[in-house]
């Protein structure tokens, strides 16, 4: 009798073997002993014992054993003279993927499949997360902490800046396998500068533009955008994105007035309303005499294809006049007009006294002939008036 003929390991974790009795589907019992253990886990140990009844003259059991440890397997079962019959093979498990089916959700959070050990064993994970951004060589986002779970399926969400490439470095500490894991943050709404309310009257204020952060996302674009006082309390931030002067055909919309790139925007810039300039691709027209305005300031941001802004209500200006350079452009042109002329006047006048007063000689000589000829016919009419009364 032959109860553990030609016994063999395959598939890693299965036992089979051949059972020769002389009588057919005879029915036996077999009891599995099964020890395993870690060589860089010393605490870890693991006993399990199992029976198995079966007809079958080739057996087959495959068990549920962990990655990564040695078992020593024992099975033992009865003869027909009723001895104990065992056979002790060793099984060496290899170690399989500590992640499996890593997946990024929400963004900001990571799941994995946790195989390599039982549900009953508990693991320990150390992560290391760094963040930073090509638009702030100074930026740069650091954190470690660890987790401990027993879940199959661990989830962790993470707490990160917008904007950010991050590479997050995960270790299990038990069997020192690591993984690493790159994530990149959507930008969010540009923060808000610091900029001053202006409220006007007349003439249209001189306005100073700040610099705002690079706190959510890389700053892009800044854009003045004028509309009547009206429409401000309906304005939404990301209207009248390509509205320029010459697109607003009524006085009934917005348009932008100025658009300047953000590398070249100075820290507390001036900006004047309608100095009748470009700026990008906007002109910024001389605001209508009489209208009520108000002016917005957009910041836009645009990073990994997707596009973000705010907006701030810079100004409110009613009963307005002509801006400040246009009425010194007026006043200049007038001052200098008048000063042409009265210039020119005065060049006249004086080349008219000069030629009177410096009379060429010959002139002189006519003149001094014509005299004496006048006088010379006086003397003669004079003479025959006197003849004419002695007659």
């Amino acid at each position: 009798e032959e109860l553990f003929s030609n016994l063999t390991i395959f598939n890693e974790t299965c036992v089979k073997w051949q059972m020769r009795t002389g009588r057919l589907r005879v029915q036996k019992t077999y009891t599995f002993h099964i020890l395993g253990r870690r060589w860089d886990e010393k605490t870890f140990s693991e006993y399990v014992i199992l029976n198995i009844t079966t007809r079958e003259d080739n057996p087959k059991v495959c068990l549920d054993l962990n990655s990564g440890s040695n078992y020593v397997v024992n099975i033992t079962t009865i003869s027909s003279t009723n001895i104990p019959v065992s056979v002790t093979v060793a099984v060496q498990t290899k170690v399989k993927e500590a992640f499996n089916n890593v997946l990024i959700f929400n963004d900001t959070c990571l799941k994995w499949q946790r195989n390599v050990r039982g549900a009953d064993m508990e693991d320990r994970y150390l992560f290391h997360v760094q963040g930073q951004r090509w638009y702030q060589k100074e930026f740069l986002h650091e954190m470690t902490f660890d987790l401990t779970t027993r879940k199959q399926a661990p989830e962790v969400c993470f707490d990160l800046q917008p904007g950010t490439n991050y590479s997050i470095n995960i270790s299990m500490v038990a069997l020192n396998f690591s993984l690493l894991v790159s994530m990149t943050t959507q930008i969010t709404d540009p923060p808000f500068p610091d900029i001053e309310f202006v409220a006007a009257k007349g003439s249209a204020p001189l306005l100073r533009l700040r610099k705002a952060e690079d706190r959510n996302g890389p700053i892009s674009l800044y854009q003045v955008i004028v509309l009547p006082l009206g429409l401000q309390s309906t304005f939404v931030c990301d209207s009248f994105a390509t509205a320029t002067f010459f697109s607003n055909t009524t006085d009934a919309k917005g348009y932008v007035t100025a658009e300047f790139r953000a590398r070249d925007v100075a820290d507390n810039m001036s900006v004047a309303l309608g100095d009748r300039h470009y700026y990008g691709k906007f002109y910024n027209a001389p605001l209508k005499l009489g209208k009520e305005y108000c002016v917005f300031l957009r910041i836009i941001s645009e990073w990994n294809k997707v596009r973000t802004q705010s907006c701030v209500v810079w100004a409110q200006i009613k009963n307005s006049t002509p801006s400040l350079p246009y009425m010194t452009a007026v006043v200049l042109g007038s001052v200098a007009a008048i000063c042409l002329i009265l210039f020119l006047s005065f060049s006249a006048a004086r080349s008219y006294l000069y030629r009177t007063v410096h009379s060429p000689p010959a002139a002189l000589a006519c003149e001094g002939v014509r005299l004496s000829a006048t006088m010379d016919t006086a003397r003669a009419s004079s003479i025959e008036t006197e003849n004419v009364s002695l007659l």
